[in-house]
């Protein structure tokens, strides 16, 4: 009974997450929500499929056909989830080598770059001397005002390293499929603490930047990277939070929390990593069929 609680309880975990991800948004600020999502959505994802590959090592020693039969196809399954991450993983690698051209370009004045292109855009390009790139289309549109409020929110994103972190929720969700909604929630958590960001030259001038900015990046293609532009209901909500006072001080107990929970998530992924482990490759002396309790 003990090995069936410990197995079901990283997806009971993840279920329950998935489910009150609104509920939950609304108790951080979005810079820590941002980093909530990533820590908890990669830890969720490793736990889940360690336990999915436990199961497949249990259901594959056990006797009846359907078992094995079961086991087979479980086991498809975790290898389908893991060439889908490696296969995404291989995309954020040409992106990151592809992006080199904007980081090392002699044009750029310290972090931003300016590039001649007719089609209005920003984004931010992650890595070593990250760099956010602004077109000449865009600047030309933007008052001064409006074009420091986006300038503002790309280099939050590269300051809060939220390429990485929404990348890394990518990845888990590609790992577990259930965890697609956290792509979604922590992209647009970086959005809105780069929105945050921005406001600190005014909420008005922020609001009209956002605004004016996602209409007019509206017809580029959707960047690698974060950019200011995003799903025209997207873009909606983050114009109405703006126009609202900001975010008041994280409470310190709701990351306390959700530390604990990234904790009892990683304790369960050791355990049950090491019962993986006593079937697939049993140490010296060790019967093959040890378990937990």
């Amino acid at each position: 009974m003990t090995v069936w609680l410990v197995l079901a309880a990283p997806w009971v975990i993840a279920a329950l997450l998935t489910l009150g991800l609104p509920r939950l948004e609304a108790l951080f600020a979005p810079d820590w929500w941002t980093r909530v999502l990533a820590a908890t959505g990669v830890s969720l994802a490793l736990a889940t499929w360690t336990s999915a590959l436990a199961l497949e090592t249990i259901l594959g020693g056990a006797g009846p056909a359907a078992a094995r039969a079961a086991a087979v196809v479980l086991g498809g399954f975790l290898l389908w989830t893991l060439v889908g991450c490696l296969r995404h993983a291989v995309r954020i690698r040409a992106n990151m080598r592809a992006s080199k051209v904007f980081r090392d370009s002699t044009a750029r004045t310290g972090d931003v770059l300016t590039v001649d292109c007719a089609t209005p855009d920003a984004f931010a390009v992650p890595g070593r001397r990250g760099v956010v790139v602004v077109t000449t289309a865009l600047t030309a549109a933007l008052d001064e005002q409006e074009l420091c409020a986006v300038v503002s929110h790309e280099r939050a994103h590269l300051r809060g390293r939220h390429p990485m972190l929404i990348q890394a929720v990518q990845l888990a969700a590609r790992l577990n499929p259930m965890l697609r909604r956290w792509g979604e929630a922590v992209r647009y958590a970086a959005e809105r603490a780069a929105d945050e960001c921005a406001a600190t030259g005014g909420r008005p001038v922020a609001v009209r930047a956002i605004a004016r900015a996602a209409l007019l990046c509206s017809a580029a293609a959707a960047p690698a990277w974060p950019g200011v532009g995003g799903q025209p209901g997207e873009v909606l909500r983050r114009v109405t939070a703006l126009q609202h006072p900001g975010p008041r001080r994280q409470r310190a107990w709701l990351l306390l929390a959700a530390a604990a929970v990234v904790l009892g998530l990683a304790a369960n992924f050791l355990m049950v990593a090491d019962l993986a482990q006593d079937r697939l490759i049993p140490e010296p002396g060790e019967p093959a069929v040890e378990v937990l309790g």
